[in-house]
């Protein structure tokens, strides 16, 4: 099928006039390609994200036109967005007024953020809890309406999906597209961060690169990462303290003080040096819950014969350190 003929039969599906056959045709196309199956997700969220306007055809067609004339003279424009190629097709072949007039109608987004010391717990229209960590943004539909739940994270965020195995949850995050029926995860996919990164924590997830088209499958207790060459790189356990922001949580079973140092540093949002690099080859363990700072660099101090001293957001760590 050329690319004329997928939208239109997208378009059908969306507005429910597709026949059985045309369904399994489409579902056949998506499963050919994780692209072809993103290109799907990509109209669906903006269907989701739309509402009808009020008004006759004969509104739509006068706005239909305006806006045409408007892109036509925008010069800057240097290609057609996906919604645009959608309502041209369905002009091209007529019958479906209905969805330009949708298409036309905007509205229906919702937007969810963070500051850079704030984090928030948000309820999505299916019932599925998501807390956002600091620098966090999601984009979602005020409801569900088509054969996902499409979602976009900028940011780092833990999922709690409501199990639904008609109408699966997909993420569009980064380079990475994650996809589940309902499950509990962590998922980090900064901009400014080259790799997105998984934890499962029940149920399994289909983590897919855009780059590379490979998909993995994710199962509880395992994370995996993508980074910017498409690689795709599973492990067989999860660190806990990468949720430490959503659990406040800190733990560390006889760890490397050079992990630990870049967890405390994450986690208080403090910069941290050694005055003596030996230190880094010490070992840690201790269990916090509600962490404070000085509660964890007393104990450290004590059990690894450590001093520290404290400027502002920079501490600067003292000792002989470990052979």
């Amino acid at each position: 099928m050329n690319d004329k003929e997928i939208i239109l039969l997208i378009t059908r599906v969306l507005t429910k006039e597709a026949s059985e056959d045309e369904k399994l045709t489409l579902r056949k196309w998506r499963e050919l390609d994780v692209l072809n199956e993103q290109q799907f997700r990509e109209y669906q969220l903006i269907w989701d994200q739309t509402e009808l306007p009020s008004g006759n055809a004969t509104d739509v067609n006068l706005s239909w036109q305006q806006f045409y004339k408007k892109l036509d003279k925008n010069k800057k424009t240097k290609s057609v967005p996906i919604w645009f190629k959608i309502a041209a097709s369905i002009i091209v072949f007529g019958g479906v007024l209905m969805l330009l007039a949708k298409l036309m109608g905007g509205g229906g987004e919702l937007l969810e953020q963070t500051a850079f010391n704030e984090r928030k717990q948000v309820q999505l229209p299916d019932g599925s809890i998501v807390w956002l960590n600091k620098n966090t943004s999601i984009r979602y539909a005020q409801a569900f309406s088509g054969e996902t739940r499409s979602v976009q994270l900028n940011g780092e965020a833990f999922f709690e999906v409501v199990k639904n195995t008609e109408k699966p949850f997909v993420i569009t995050a980064s380079h990475a597209v994650t996809r589940v029926l309902g499950t509990s995860f962590n998922l980090a996919a900064y901009d400014s961060v080259p790799e997105v990164k998984l934890t499962v924590t029940s149920g399994k997830v289909s983590f897919t690169s855009t780059l590379s088209r490979k998909e993995l499958l994710v199962s509880a207790n395992q994370s995996a990462i993508i980074n910017l060459n498409g690689e795709t790189i599973k492990r067989d356990e999860i660190d806990s303290n990468e949720m430490a922001w959503k659990t406040k949580r800190l733990v560390f079973k006889d760890a490397r003080m050079k992990e630990v140092i870049l967890t405390l540093q994450n986690y208080f949002e403090i910069g941290i040096t050694v005055e003596n690099e030996l230190i880094n080859n010490c070992h840690f363990t201790g269990e916090y819950l509600n962490p404070s700072l000085s509660m964890v660099f007393t104990d450290m101090a004590k059990t690894l014969q450590l001093s520290y001293e404290q400027k502002g957001r920079k501490i600067k760590i003292r000792g002989k350190g470990c052979k």
